[in-house]
């Protein structure tokens, strides 16, 4: 994949402290991008996700859909009925709970207008049943 375009230390404080490692690639070409992260703790993989602006294969998702998710009930059916398809997959220490793993959705628009630039990250925990456990939403930028 070549250099990356970032690679940076990140701590994930949810359930307990820990660092990971966030390796980052970025591909522009005019007003289109993709990223790749992906999320390393002790140089074993824990996670991966994608984000594509790009028409033909746009990540976007409504983050309003998040809001329907219930803890406990959901099912991963469910969720994919509402957010699309996961465009990442994540493990513990990722995540809190070693019994669980993650679904994750992410959209970056380019950097070109960092303004008005809102990036949404959600990583939806699921238990060996298929049913959610946990929720982590994050919205940066103007809503």
């Amino acid at each position: 994949m070549g250099t990356p375009y970032a690679d940076r230390m990140r701590e994930r404080t949810t359930g307990g402290s820990r660092l990971v490692r966030d390796l980052w690639y970025l591909y522009q070409v005019g007003p289109s991008e993709r990223d790749q992260h992906f999320y390393f703790h002790d140089n074993i993989l824990v996670g991966h996700i994608f984000s594509s602006t790009f028409p033909e294969e746009s990540t976007n998702f409504n983050g309003q859909h998040v809001n329907r998710i219930r803890i406990g009930q959901t099912t991963e059916a469910e969720v994919i009925q509402l957010l699309g398809t996961p465009k990442g997959r994540f493990i513990y220490p990722y995540l809190t709970d070693r019994e669980t793993r993650g679904l994750g959705w992410y959209y970056a628009p380019p950097y070109r207008n960092e303004a008005s630039r809102t990036v949404k990250m959600v990583v939806i925990s699921v238990n060996v049943s298929g049913i959610v456990t946990d929720i982590e939403y994050e919205v940066r930028g103007p809503q």
